[in-house]
C-alpha cells in the first residue's frame, strides 16, 4: 500500500524538510513574481525555467501521487501529475515568451503549437483526473476499503445503516 492511500504515515523529515518545502515554495512563488515583472526575454525565460524547476522539485516529493516516474512505462504516460507538469510548463512559457509573440512569426507559430498541446493536455487532465479521483477512496471508504483482502478478493460486510441520519 503506498504511502499516499494510507493517511496515518507521518510526515517524513519533520521541521527541517518543512522548512525547506516551505523555502522552495516561496523562492517558486518569488520566481514567477519576477517573471511577470522582468521585460527582458533572456530574464523572462530564466525565470520561468526556475517556476518550472521549483514546481517539478515540490511535486517530485513522495507525497505527491504519480502513477509512474519512469518515461518508458505506459503510466508514464497516463498520469494525471505528469501531464499537468508539462502543461504547466507550457502556460510558462507562453508566459514568458508573451512580448516575443508578438514580434516574432517563428514565435507565434510555435506559440499556436504550444496552444495546441495544452489543448490535448486539458483534455487529458480531464480524463486522467477523473479516473484518479475514483481511484483514491473517500474518508468514509477507506475503513471497508483497507479491510479488504485484494488477493482472495474478499471484503468485510459493511456496517448497518443507521434508522436516523447523522446530524
Amino acid at each position: 500500500m503506498s504511502k499516499f492511500l494510507n493517511p496515518s504515515t507521518p510526515f517524513d523529515g519533520g521541521a527541517p524538510r518543512l522548512a525547506l518545502l516551505l523555502l522552495v515554495s516561496a523562492g517558486t512563488l518569488g520566481s514567477l513574481l519576477a517573471l511577470w515583472r522582468v521585460k527582458k526575454p533572456w530574464l523572462r525565460a530564466s525565470f520561468a525555467l526556475l517556476t518550472w524547476a521549483g514546481i517539478l522539485g515540490l511535486g517530485s516529493q513522495g507525497e505527491i501521487w504519480r502513477l509512474s516516474d519512469n518515461p518508458l512505462s505506459g503510466a508514464f504516460w497516463s498520469s494525471h501529475y505528469w501531464a499537468g507538469v508539462s502543461l504547466v510548463g507550457l502556460l510558462l512559457f507562453a508566459t514568458a515568451a508573451e512580448q516575443d509573440i508578438l514580434r516574432s512569426l517563428r514565435m507565434r507559430r510555435l506559440h499556436v503549437t504550444a496552444g495546441v498541446l495544452s489543448a490535448v493536455l486539458l483534455a487529458v487532465l480531464g480524463i486522467t483526473g477523473t479516473r484518479d479521483l475514483l481511484e483514491i477512496p473517500l474518508s468514509w471508504q477507506k475503513p471497508v476499503i483497507y479491510g479488504c483482502n485484494f488477493e482472495a478478493r474478499t471484503c468485510p460486510a459493511p456496517p448497518p445503516a443507521s434508522a436516523k441520519p447523522p446530524a
